[in-house]
Parts: structure tokens; C-alpha cells; sequence
């Protein structure tokens, strides 16, 4: 999966980034699946990460959220993260 992130405005250095998902029940957190580590020392990274079926699934669902974690605010940036793609997953 090719991805392009970039985040602005942080009142602080970005710790750690990952994308959450498939989401669970209301008020319980979904786990990390996929980590980018990049934007650790960066406010834009784009690459290609490998990702599973499951993980397609989720993200098609729309049931994925990215996270942008900082020292004093673990969770500053939360994005309900939406996927396009132009071919079938089989």
C-alpha cells in the first residue's frame, strides 16, 4: 500500500504514528497495525508498507483510524483514515 501522511500545528514533537483499526465497540480502543515510524522525525513521509487482507478489509470498511502521539498528548492527532483503490482484492 503506498501511503502520504503530513501533520502540522503539533504542540510538541511527534513520539510515535501508527494507524488503528478494525474498530470495536464504542469507548474500546482498536489496536496499532500498521506503525510509521517515520514520522517520528518528520511532519510529511510518504513510502509502501505491506499490509494484510485484514488489514485491506478494515481499511475499506472505513473501520481504521491514524494516530499521532506525542510526549504530554498520546493521542493529539486522531483521523478516521478513508481508502480508495483501483483494483479487486481477491
Amino acid at each position: 500500500m503506498q501511503y502520504s501522511v503530513t501533520v502540522a500545528g503539533l504542540s510538541g514533537p511527534a513520539t510515535a504514528s501508527h494507524l488503528h483499526g478494525p474498530n470495536g465497540p464504542p469507548g474500546v480502543n482498536a489496536a496499532p497495525m500498521i506503525f510509521f515510524n517515520d514520522l517520528i522525525s518528520a511532519t510529511s513521509v510518504q513510502g509502501t508498507v505491506n499490509v494484510t487482507t485484514d488489514n485491506m478489509n478494515a481499511m475499506l470498511a472505513g473501520t481504521t483510524y491514524f494516530v499521532v502521539s506525542l510526549q504530554l498528548r498520546p493521542s493529539e492527532v486522531h483521523i478516521v483514515v478513508t481508502c480508495t483503490c483501483d483494483w479487486v482484492l481477491c
